[in-house]
């Protein structure tokens, strides 16, 4: 599915980061921008699409990195248990989310191997692949499991909110290209920005 729509998504990416460091009339970008945080969603549950996880996160990097900076890539990444209330087979996910996991590890804890991808440079990277990751249940730390899976995305978007809005003050070091919240507005008793 990637490499069908490969030239896309490569342009999906560089397009990203040019809007971030693009002037515009009243916003000039800082200067001596040198990362870019990078924030990659998924879930551990699927197969092939899990699998992209890691293409889409090392791709970044290598796109990101032609343009001189460097990429800091953050994984967010969905367990079975925010599945189990869905019509899914439960031990196929689990199944799923055992071997991607075991790939995280990899990724994490070894040299990424060199990967060519159609019309870029061989690129080798040290590990890890991410500089952090985040594993997210339904269940919380004080062992609520979330009524629908809508709780856990709005969990994760206000989550996404902090970090983006934490990387942006850290002396404006990265660029975040990010609609701010509205958290006045709350249809149907969800925040706007995150219904669905």
């Amino acid at each position: 599915a990637l490499f069908v729509r490969f030239d896309d998504v490569v342009r999906n990416i560089s397009d990203s980061v040019t809007r971030m460091f693009r002037s515009l009339p009243g916003y000039t970008p800082p200067p001596n921008i040198r990362s870019v945080d990078v924030y990659v969603i998924g879930s551990s549950c699927g197969g092939t699409g899990a699998g992209m996880f890691f293409d889409i996160a090392n791709l970044s990097r290598q796109l990101i990195a032609q343009s001189a900076l460097e990429a800091i890539l953050q994984g967010h990444v969905f367990l079975p248990s925010c599945f189990s209330g869905t019509q899914v087979a439960l031990r196929s996910i689990q199944t799923n989310a055992c071997a991607f996991l075991r790939t995280m590890e990899l990724m994490q804890s070894d040299a990424l191997p060199a990967i060519q991808y159609p019309g870029l440079k061989t690129m080798e990277y040290p590990a890890p692949l991410f500089r952090r990751v985040h594993l997210i249940s339904s269940v919380d730390v004080t062992g609520i499991r979330a009524g629908e899976i809508q709780d856990v995305f709005e969990s994760v978007a206000l989550q996404l909110d902090l970090e983006i809005t934490g990387a942006s003050a850290r002396d404006m070091r990265s660029a975040a290209d990010n609609d701010p919240a509205d958290f006045n507005n709350r249809p149907l008793g969800r925040l706007a920005v995150y219904s669905s």
